[in-house]
């Protein structure tokens, strides 16, 4: 039995990968203006994304070529003087992880997670079926 990765590699055979990196804008546009670089949406619930990612779910994506996102500079810096100018608020990266005791997973012996809200999650379609 082939595990998930190789299944994939076998059903994508010899096709190219997409370069997400060529879909990003240029000029003004291609600067970030949420604290989720991946795209937060429009309206409330754009706003809403941002305010969770300025919180306690803040993101650090596209820090590497092994990133799934497209390379881009991150700097908590930023973060820290969008999330105050936008919602007053200071980034909290660790503050789940220190309430749960997400820290030393790997130590307590966990080796899967599996997070599930059905289909309430806007990402279902992504998931493992």
């Amino acid at each position: 039995t082939l595990d998930p990765s190789a299944r994939l590699a076998t059903f994508l055979g010899e096709e190219p990968c997409f370069n997400l990196s060529s879909q990003l804008p240029s000029g003004k546009n291609a600067s970030i203006s949420s604290g989720d670089w991946s795209g937060v949406g429009t309206g409330n619930d754009g706003s809403m994304w941002d305010f969770q990612t300025c919180t306690l779910l803040v993101e650090h994506i596209g820090f590497s070529e092994e990133s799934m996102f497209p390379v881009r500079p991150w700097k908590m810096e930023w973060m820290i003087n969008h999330c105050k100018a936008r919602f007053g608020v200071t980034p909290q990266p660790f503050e789940l992880v220190q309430k749960w005791k997400f820290n030393d997973l790997v130590g307590a012996g966990v080796t899967k997670i599996l997070f599930t809200n059905g289909l309430n999650d806007g990402w279902s379609v992504g998931g493992i079926k």
